[in-house]
């Protein structure tokens, strides 16, 4: 196979047999490849800052900062290892990008909820920083002839904790053995077929993401219940698998089991609705669509 590039410094354009978008959850090759939809797009913002101290665990707040409202998303405070801990809020709010002001508007009232529960150190709150998050792969299309998106410019983040590092490692690699071993021009259709299996959960949790940000109540009761005496020990071990995408990988036991059902269970729930409808038509087919030229 032959890979071949040019550039014009008066045009700013790169042109290549194949174009890899690992440019982020804003990604640029993504838009003007017209492989982004963002009005379904399901998007996040995490807001992040650092604290002097130290705290014993690590915490993942699930928050109401009004009652029986459950913040879409969830809070944390992480220690590290040089005397600092990591705090912050990760939000979720849908297609609505101008929602991302929350987390700025909400994470005073955080750190004093933090604060009140006696889980912080005494300190001043530094170095604040921000990023976005497209979650789930909802409103991307992650290949088109000629251009493959990997990680988050893919959309490839947990829709449920927003986690995405793994993701972007595993499709980074995928795609480069779809260029290699089937060359630019069908190089889509294989990093398609690797994806249709790599993305069960995205799939079955998508709705889930929707339904969060639009049923604050509904999310309030579903935690509390999880979270009941003698109720969340029990499912503990099962919902921190689920959670984090790791039942198909766990040894066999109750929390795997009860994992497993949860999952059936959820994605029998989405199998109807618009997020369900926009998986069933762009993984029906693993040929990829045409795609613009990307520019930069």
């Amino acid at each position: 196979m032959s890979w071949t590039a040019s550039r014009s410094a008066a045009e700013g354009t790169i042109r290549g047999d194949v174009v890899l978008g690992a440019d982020g959850a804003t990604s640029s090759v993504a838009h003007s490849a017209g492989l982004v939809d963002s009005a379904k797009a399901l998007w996040g913002f995490a807001l992040r800052g650092y604290l002097d101290g130290d705290i014993d665990l690590p915490h993942i707040v699930l928050w109401e900062p009004q009652h029986w409202r459950l913040f879409p998303g969830y809070g944390w405070a992480f220690p590290m290892s040089s005397g600092v801990v990591n705090v912050g809020l990760g939000l979720a709010f849908g297609s609505d990008r101008g929602a991302s002001r929350r987390a700025g508007e909400l994470l005073d009232a955080f750190l004093a909820h933090l604060d009140h529960q006696g889980v912080l150190p005494k300190s001043e709150l530094r170095s604040r920083t921000g990023g976005w998050l497209k979650m789930g792969v909802v409103g991307t299309t992650p290949a088109g002839r000629g251009v493959l998106l990997v990680g988050d410019a893919a959309g490839l983040v947990n829709p449920l904790q927003g986690e995405g590092i793994a993701q972007a490692m595993a499709s980074g690699r995928a795609a480069a053995n779809a260029i290699l071993q089937a060359g630019p021009r069908d190089a889509g259709r294989h990093y398609l077929a690797y994806l249709r299996g790599a993305i069960l959960h995205h799939r079955t949790n998508a709705p889930v993401h929707a339904g969060m940000v639009r049923h604050p109540l509904a999310v309030s009761l579903s935690a509390r219940a999880l979270s009941a005496p003698g109720i969340g020990r029990a499912v503990a071990g099962a919902w921190g698998l689920y959670w984090n995408d790791l039942t198909f990988d766990a040894l066999p036991s109750r929390h795997r089991r009860l994992a497993t059902a949860a999952t059936h269970a959820i994605t029998a729930a989405g199998r109807r609705g618009e997020t369900a409808h926009w998986f069933a038509m762009q993984f029906a087919t693993t040929k990829p669509r045409p795609a613009a030229t990307p520019t930069t």
